[in-house]
């Protein structure tokens, strides 16, 4: 199941930058808890409720288990959050905020430089897009843990048997050679392994175009 869109819009259209800012870090470590459940064999072991933010991100680096680039982006913005949270006349600098969108990578910077990206959006819509862009490669991440997590078993299974195919195709040409695209939804339907998430499965009640993933053009926040 994925994650609820129309709450994630309703977070994000609140009156003014700060309190989106801090919605949107509440979801950033929704995403950093998530990892942790996916990669740890018993999370309940952490006392994740003590655990700050930045050591959080620290786990999942170690655990491998968001790219270096995002991990990048969560320190920077927490260390953005801490400072915004303990100062008084702390005010956000746009520029500050577009140099950490445009060091996104992959598909966090394709996501954030969205076809709905204007210049001189402001501070509030280019806060959205950097989180938009964020929430949805690390929990696209995450359920690609998940489901190497719990269908261990089946890929082996899978391994075996496509590799089956192909050997027996190489020595029996009257079987015809080995296609992917015919053969292996067979083979996943033998061992019970469904199909890979893809990141259109992250929010529940967007679209995005093409339903192809993230090298499509990204629906705008």
């Amino acid at each position: 199941m994925g994650l609820d869109y129309e709450l994630f819009a309703r977070h994000m259209n609140i009156g003014n930058p700060l309190e989106c800012f801090l919605k949107g870090h509440l979801w950033l470590e929704s995403c950093v808890n998530n990892a942790m459940e996916a990669h740890l064999a018993n999370p309940d072991a952490l006392r994740v409720d003590r655990m700050t933010f930045s050591a959080k991100v620290s786990l999942c680096d170690a655990l491998g288990a968001f790219t270096s680039a995002d991990l990048r982006a969560l320190r920077t913005l927490n260390k953005l959050r801490n400072r915004l949270a303990h100062q008084l006349d702390a005010d956000f600098d746009e520029a500050e905020l577009l140099a950490i969108g445009n060091e996104l990578d992959g598909h966090t910077a394709h996501l954030y430089h969205s076809p709905e990206r204007e210049e001189g959006d402001g501070v509030q819509a280019t806060i959205v897009f950097i989180i938009f862009a964020l929430v949805t490669s690390l929990e696209f991440q995450n359920m690609r843990a998940v489901y190497h997590k719990r269908y261990q078993t089946e890929h082996i299974a899978f391994a075996a048997r496509t590799m089956v195919r192909r050997n027996m195709s190489r020595y029996n040409p009257s079987l015809g050679s080995y296609d992917p695209e015919r053969d292996d939804p067979a083979i996943r339907e033998q061992v019970g392994l469904p199909e890979p998430p893809q990141p259109r499965d992250v929010w529940d009640g967007l679209s995005f175009p093409g339903q192809t993933g993230l090298s499509d053009d990204s629906a705008a926040p």
